[in-house]
């Protein structure tokens, strides 16, 4: 439960950073965009880790 939450909570993060580089409240880069879409992969790898090892526990 614990990993989907830190996965959920690092996937919103980097949504957060995207978002606000479309809308122009920080300047758009690569680098923050690459960092953005890195953030949220890993932030879905991490929820669903903690999916999988919560299903593997129940059994």
């Amino acid at each position: 439960m614990k990993l989907m939450l830190c996965g959920a909570v690092i996937s919103l993060l980097a949504l957060l950073l995207l978002l606000a580089m479309v809308i122009r409240l920080i300047e758009p880069s690569m680098a923050l965009a690459m960092l953005g879409y890195a953030g949220l992969l890993s932030g879905m790898l991490v929820a669903v880790l903690g999916a999988t090892s919560k299903a593997r526990q129940r059994r």
